[in-house]
């Protein structure tokens, strides 16, 4: 269209979406034109920036967890340069740590868990019916949909990613301290690491409620259940 302006040749008015006013927009049609544009850019940006308040408190999580992870190797490899009191001070402190990130990570769950759940189950409506708009309409019609069907699609793969890399740094903790000198302490203190140990082998995860783990794994399976839904809505409309 810009390139059709810049030549002088006439262009086709056309809106991205069907709006009713009060008066005929195409009298004033580039201030519609961008009027809609905007509108389209709210559309598609309000709902990933709501989302960006749980992606924080993910990404908090996830270097904590990273960092207890080397405080927990640093206070195992130094604690033959530490004093007994010390080196259990250190690991007391550490454990209490996780426990908290634990019960944090439980909170986070019990909030967002059924939010994220409609969430996700409308965002793979909307790419569902927008797969439908794109088959049906033309593509200079269909455009505006795109864009509504990636927000939409990025809707269920930020909440996967930051879910996958939560569930991964929660794992890690064991695997540093199984890569540290645990051999130089006490039977106690192993005794300690062992249940942090195996406590962090149950990953640490968000879920849609009950149904879906927020796992990359799961990304693909979310969408591939929406495309199923797209091509029985497909096979509707033909028949």
């Amino acid at each position: 269209m810009l390139y059709q302006i810049w030549r002088g040749e006439s262009i086709e008015k056309i809106l991205p979406y069907a709006f009713w006013w009060p008066f005929d927009p195409y009298d004033h049609y580039f201030v519609m034109l961008s009027h809609q544009i905007y509108c389209g850019h709210m559309l598609m940006a309000v709902p990933l920036i709501m989302d960006q308040i749980i992606f924080l408190v993910i990404a908090e999580i996830i270097s904590l967890f990273r960092q207890l992870g080397e405080e927990f190797r640093t206070a195992i490899d130094n604690s033959m340069e530490s004093s007994l009191r010390e080196t259990n001070e250190k690991l007391k402190k550490c454990i209490d740590i996780h426990c908290k990130l634990i019960e944090i990570c439980d909170s986070l769950n019990s909030i967002y868990s059924v939010p994220l759940l409609v969430q996700i189950l409308a965002a793979s409506g909307v790419i569902c019916l927008i797969g439908f708009i794109i088959m049906v309409l033309d593509f200079v019609y269909a455009i505006p949909s795109i864009f509504g069907f990636f927000t939409s699609l990025s809707q269920i793969f930020l909440p996967c990613w930051f879910g996958n890399m939560l569930r991964e740094s929660s794992v890690k903790i064991a695997d540093q301290i199984f890569m540290s000198d645990f051999h130089q302490l006490n039977n106690s203190q192993r005794k300690e690491l062992i249940l942090v140990i195996q406590r962090s082998h149950r990953a640490k995860t968000i879920k849609a409620s009950k149904f879906f783990t927020l796992k990359l794994s799961g990304f693909g399976a979310i969408v591939r259940t929406a495309f199923s839904y797209f091509a029985i809505v497909r096979r509707f409309y033909k028949n």
